[in-house]
Parts: C-alpha cells; sequence; structure tokens
C-alpha cells in the first residue's frame, strides 16, 4: 500500500535541442549533450529539483559506435 504522497511532478517531454544561444547548432556530441542536460538541470533547479529526482530518461542518439564515447563522459557528470 502507498502511504507517501507526491508533492509535485515536473514533466519534460519536449527534444532539448543543442541550439546555443547564439543561435548556431553545436557540431560535437559530447557539447550537443552538455546543452541539453544544462537545459534540463536548470528547469529542474527552477522547480527545486535536480537530476537525482529523474525518474526516466530516454536519449536518443545517432551513430552510436562513433559518438558514444563523447555521450558517456558528459552524461556521468549529471547522473552519479
Amino acid at each position: 500500500m502507498w502511504t507517501g504522497g507526491l508533492s509535485r511532478w515536473v514533466a519534460l517531454h519536449r527534444q532539448y535541442q543543442s541550439v546555443r544561444s547564439d543561435g548556431t547548432v553545436s557540431e560535437p556530441v559530447s557539447e550537443q549533450t552538455e546543452l541539453a542536460f544544462k537545459r534540463i538541470s536548470e528547469i529542474l533547479r527552477l522547480a527545486g529539483l535536480s537530476m537525482s529526482h529523474l525518474v526516466e530518461v530516454v536519449c536518443y542518439r545517432v551513430d552510436v559506435k562513433n559518438n558514444l564515447n563523447q555521450f558517456i563522459p558528459v552524461k556521468s557528470r549529471y547522473f552519479q
């Protein structure tokens, strides 16, 4: 039986694009990943939450064989 309560929900369900503040698109996967996680982290911070409050994160990647080595180190900094 559930005895706890949920004090708040924040649903993030869109693509967080890797567009820099000047409107240009970042090229390296590491920079794209950093921009996306920074944006998500800031949205959560404004809601009084952190990345540790996330229940599920789905990341779609292209050319995993060549890009995973850039993605994992950045993701590891945000999810420990």
